[in-house]
């Protein structure tokens, strides 16, 4: 249906030639127009264009067209103008140019789609490419196998001086990192209290002592008067009751000499004590080491009441050491007295040390559920470059085997795909104990791929690909001591497969 539309058309001049454009006539209105069959109707927008539209078709012509026509002398017959408008449709392609451009239009439709088709079928059903094998040579040498654990280092021995009585430090004789040797005094306390509880000490000794000299006294006299009792009793001079208190005075006597003689004892412990605690006043190292740290200055008051204090710490000869290191679980079954260890700090990245396990403790650790053993390591230090504290991992070498074949592994664990069977060779797939057909073109009846039992891995040999059965041995973490007839030193074994695209990308990455 035709929407009314306002359009621009040439008025007459005398001369027959348009003169200027009018706005606001519409195209019905023109007896030209309406020479022209509805259907086939040109319609003219304001931007000057013609176009005519039928079954869904559009053609474009330029507004020149029309005005060849509108602009034709007013005198021209009525009947050429049905010739006219049969010229104007068959310029701008109407009537039965129309069909043929409709077929057209579906033929390239029907073409576009089936060509589609074709193609995403051709690309569903082409052969996949042959996978491109990652292979790794065979190798043959040592294989090392070693288990890692972090630790610290530590002194041999390390002593923490305290004071065992309390007073005022009046000297302190070393500072940190200074040597010192056994019995060297280190630190100095305070002795006026203790001199006057000596002095005190000693004059109760003093009247101790003389109490027991006269208790002795006391017990000769009692002595003396008790056998005169007795002599007279036994002539009859005296009475029986006079050797009786004699007898009583004596054992009074032997009594007040033991407990002055006790009292002699409690005395002399008392200023024995007294001393101990003068002696204690001077501070000495115990040892022979290195001053680690001091926590006492003269001028501080020390309280021994209820805990020893510490006042500095003293590390043994610091060029031998120890490396404390936390074995896990897992590996601790592999560690043994007698292993050698390397292990680097970070005050000295470059430099390797060595060390010898000492012990393996039995005792675990547990730090947020993980549990972990103690194994002591000596260190040698005779540069002095280690420091206790110095944090480290070390490796630790559990064993060597020499002279053996090495494989990755990546090779132990890799197991080709199934459906990959018959695209390791041209003609044939991989070739296997039990495989049918030439060049062991597939897997053998039941779907298994052959019957081979145990570790094996997968060999590519001039463009087969079979299995080798192994005996695996030790392994460092990365590669596996293996044991094979059908395996020997140079062997391509696979560890994965790479697809065509893979492989393009690659070579795109490396051209440069």
């Amino acid at each position: 249906m035709w929407a009314s539309r306002r359009w621009a058309a040439h008025s007459s001049s005398p001369s027959g030639r348009a003169s200027k454009r009018r706005r606001g006539a519409t195209a019905p209105h023109d007896s030209r127009y309406q020479a022209i069959p509805r259907h086939t109707r040109p319609r003219l927008t304001r931007r000057g264009r013609v176009v005519t539209v039928r079954a869904g078709h559009m053609i474009e012509q330029r507004e020149d067209a029309m005005n060849s026509i509108v602009d034709r002398s007013e005198d021209t017959p009525v009947a050429s103008q049905a010739d006219q408008a049969a010229k104007l449709k068959k310029s701008l392609g109407m009537g039965g140019g129309v069909r043929w451009g409709r077929w057209l239009f579906w033929l390239i439709l029907l073409g576009a789609i089936g060509g589609g088709v074709y193609y995403f079928w051709q690309g569903a059903n082409a052969p996949e490419a042959p996978p491109s094998w990652k292979t790794v040579g065979v190798e043959r040498g040592d294989l090392t196998t070693t288990v890692t654990a972090t630790g610290s280092l530590s002194p041999v021995r390390t002593v923490e001086i305290g004071a065992e009585i309390s007073g005022r430090i009046t000297t302190v004789l070393v500072k940190e990192n200074d040597r010192v040797t056994a019995g060297q005094k280190l630190v100095e306390i305070d002795t006026a209290l203790l001199d006057a509880k000596h002095a005190q000490a000693k004059a109760q000794l003093d009247v101790a002592q003389a109490s027991v000299r006269q208790q002795r006294a006391t017990l000769a006299q009692a002595r003396t008067t008790q056998k005169r009792a007795k002599d007279l009793t036994a002539r009859g001079i005296s009475s029986t009751q006079s050797l009786e208190a004699a007898n009583a005075d004596l054992a009074r006597a032997s009594a007040q000499l033991a407990s002055a003689q006790a009292q002699e004892r409690q005395a002399q412990a008392n200023l024995e004590s007294v001393e101990t605690d003068l002696s204690k006043a001077v501070i000495s190292s115990p040892i022979d080491g290195i001053v680690l740290s001091r926590a006492v200055e003269p001028g501080s008051t020390v309280q021994s009441s209820f805990q020893s204090p510490t006042l500095m710490t003293i590390a043994e000869d610091l060029t031998a050491m120890e490396l404390h290191l936390d074995v896990d679980e897992a590996d601790v079954g592999l560690v043994a007295t007698g292993q050698m260890a390397k292990f680097t700090v970070d005050a000295y990245p470059d430099v390797t040390f060595e060390a010898t396990v000492q012990s393996v403790w039995f005792a675990s650790q547990t730090v947020s559920n993980v549990v972990t053993y103690r194994a002591v390591l000596t260190v040698a230090n005779p540069e002095m470059l280690l420091r206790p504290g110095m944090t480290t991992t070390a490796t630790i070498t559990t064993g060597i085997a020499e002279d053996v074949l090495m494989v990755p592994n990546a090779a132990l664990r890799y197991t080709p795909p199934r459906d990959l069977i018959g695209m390791g060779r041209p003609g044939g797939g991989l070739r296997m104990p039990g495989m049918r057909g030439p060049g062991g073109g597939g897997p053998p009846p039941g779907g298994g791929m052959g019957k081979m039992v145990g570790p094996k891995v997968w060999v590519l040999s001039e463009g087969n690909v079979r299995p080798a059965l192994v005996e695996v041995g030790t392994s460092d973490g990365s590669k596996t001591a293996v044991t094979s007839e059908r395996l020997k030193e140079g062997d391509l074994v696979i560890i994965g497969q790479q697809t065509a695209a893979e492989v393009a990308a690659e070579k795109t990455e490396e051209t440069p």
